[in-house]
């Protein structure tokens, strides 16, 4: 039986990869029909991604061994074999690491090369294509920081202030260059698909040309049931995140989830939570802007403006 075309979607956070998560997901039988098999992104998670990532050192968890990888992936992979599609979409946000430490230290997926070249090495196709969706860095740092205080339970009294992530964004900023010359060094044979985020806001149809490139020319993506839009929690203003921060200061952790939820809605007539100076995020996107033409350079990676 030949391999599959093999397509993967590495990421990354904060750039639509959950709205297509769940197209592909819902559209799982009308896919299969058509010799398409989407791998469901919480699958390929727990028995690709997370165990790639504990053999890599890119996370928490304990360490796994070679020996044990092989065996999990193996499955993993044994399984879409099974299934015999003409085409496989592989699909995780996760794929070159955590990105919520990039709140205290500024840079961008720091594990990514050692997570990648495990994740090259535990999959037994050819990756045909890889695409990944990049966002400018201020808007990208500032919804990882709401989605920080929106979890704040989880975290311990050494609360990371926004003028404290601002202060790492631009002390220790690794940029999209330094995320994707790993992914494009460990997948020498693989073509390179390079999406602006940007360009999805204005396109008509938001991410279907992404996820055109996805599934392929046998099925018409436009025709893929999209589902009912998630309600979106309430607007966090910047009054809201510095009244976070006092509480934080001086409970931490002993803060209820409640209460902090209380205070997310207490004060929602403030203008939207920005953390950037108008200078900085100038700065941010000059940097931007080189980092993709940098990027463009690579004969292997292609720009798509999908606007």
């Amino acid at each position: 039986m030949p391999d599959p075309y093999t397509v993967l979607h590495a990421g990354f956070h904060k750039t639509g990869a959950a709205g297509l998560h769940k197209i592909l997901d819902r559209n799982e039988g009308a896919l299969q029909k058509r010799g398409i098999n989407a791998v469901h992104h919480r699958h390929m998670r727990k028995n690709f991604t997370a165990p790639c990532q504990q053999n890599a050192g890119g996370s928490r968890q304990t360490v796994m061994d070679d020996r044990k990888l092989r065996k999990v992936t193996g499955r993993f992979f044994d399984q879409v074999k099974k299934d015999g599609p003409d085409r496989l979409i592989l699909t995780d946000q996760n794929i070159a690491g955590s990105i919520r430490p990039a709140i205290k230290t500024g840079q961008l997926y720091r594990h990514a090369g050692p997570i990648m070249k495990v994740v090259a090495q535990q999959i037994p196709f050819t990756v045909n294509e890889i695409h990944l969706v990049v966002r400018n860095y201020a808007d990208f740092f500032t919804a990882l920081y709401l989605d920080y205080i929106a979890d704040l339970k989880r975290h311990d009294t050494d609360f990371v202030t926004p003028q404290a992530m601002c202060d790492a964004v631009f002390k220790r900023l690794s940029g999209w260059h330094d995320v994707v010359r790993p992914i494009r060094s460990q997948f020498p044979r693989s073509k390179i698909i390079l999406w602006r985020f940007e360009g999805f806001d204005q396109a008509s149809g938001g991410m279907t040309p992404l996820l055109q490139h996805l599934v392929g020319d046998t099925i018409d993506a436009t025709s893929l049931e999209t589902g009912k839009r998630s309600k979106q929690g309430p607007a966090i203003s910047n009054r809201a995140v510095a009244e976070l921060g006092l509480l934080m200061k001086t409970d931490g952790a002993k803060v209820k989830r409640e209460t902090l939820q209380a205070v997310l809605k207490a004060y929602p007539d403030d203008p939207p939570f920005d953390p950037w100076q108008d200078w900085e995020r100038a700065h941010l996107d000059r940097l931007y802007d080189r980092d993709i033409v940098r990027l463009g350079t690579d004969k292997a990676i292609t720009i798509m403006q999908p606007a």
